[in-house]
């Protein structure tokens, strides 16, 4: 039986640093670069971005977002921050338990 990672990244299209690479080796990481972001999207939890028009659409979908950057949308009470990688894990937490659960 398979693990679902606990993470999925989606590479910039235009990042062709491959520094992501070495992250593959994690089991609970997952790297895709040949999908549409909006199904990424579609499937996440929670979307964790630097700065990106990627939060404001997933806002749009109803999902909760997380930022680490300072997009125009964030800082507005619809997002949670994240100031450094050490903070992601309980963040996320935060972000999930914030989400409405359907009835």
């Amino acid at each position: 039986m398979s693990r679902s990672p606990a993470a999925v990244v989606k590479v910039h299209p235009k990042d062709a640093s491959r520094s992501w690479s070495k992250q593959a080796r994690r089991t609970n990481l997952l790297i895709v670069e040949d999908i549409s972001i909006h199904d990424v999207i579609d499937r996440a939890d929670v979307v964790i971005v630097h700065s990106s028009n990627v939060g404001l659409e997933a806002l749009m979908l109803g999902k909760p977002v997380i930022v680490m950057g300072t997009p125009y949308y964030s800082n507005r009470g619809l997002t949670f921050g994240a100031p450094g990688v050490e903070r992601i894990a309980a963040t996320v937490g935060a972000a999930l338990r914030s989400r409405p659960r359907a009835a």
